[in-house]
C-alpha cells in the first residue's frame, strides 16, 4: 500500500494509524514480560509505535503496512493528530508512482532519552542537524 503504481496528492489522507495508549515505561515493562515468551514471534511483536505528546505512545502489538515507511530527513509524508485522539498518515508532497513513502521520525514527540538508546540507531535530533 505504501508504493505502488498510484499517484498521491499533497495533503490527500493515506490511513488512520490504530493503536492503544500506552506510557513508554508501560510499553518498556510489557516488552520485558512478554518478549522472553513470544520466541521467533518475537520480530512481529513491539515493533510500531507512534510518539505522542506526554511521553506516550501509540502502540500496536502486530507489525502492519506502516512498519515498512522508512525514514528520511526529506519526508513526504507526515503524521497528524486526529480531532478523536488518534493519528492519521498525510502525504506532504506529491508522490510519484514506485516512490516509496518516508517520514522523518525525529519529528515525533520522542520519548525522553530516546536518542541515547540503543534503538535509536542513526536518528540525531533534528535541532542538531
Amino acid at each position: 500500500m505504501f508504493y505502488g503504481i498510484w499517484n498521491y496528492i499533497n495533503d490527500v489522507f493515506v490511513e488512520n494509524l490504530g493503536g492503544q495508549v500506552l506510557s513508554h515505561d508501560e510499553y518498556e515493562l510489557l516488552q520485558a514480560r512478554l518478549a522472553p515468551g513470544l520466541g521467533r514471534m518475537r520480530r512481529f511483536f513491539f515493533m510500531e509505535w507512534n510518539a505522542l505528546p506526554g511521553d506516550r505512545l501509540l502502540a500496536r502489538p502486530f507489525r502492519t503496512q506502516y512498519s515498512y515507511i522508512n525514514h528520511s530527513t526529506e519526508p513526504n509524508v507526515r503524521i497528524e493528530p486526529l480531532p478523536c485522539g488518534g493519528l492519521s498518515l498525510v502525504i506532504s508532497r506529491d508522490i510519484e508512482p514506485e516512490e516509496e513513502f518516508f517520514l522523518d521520525y525525529r519529528l515525533e514527540p520522542l520519548p525522553r532519552g530516546y536518542f541515547e538508546s540503543p534503538y535509536s540507531g542513526y536518528l540525531v535530533p533534528a535541532a542538531v542537524r
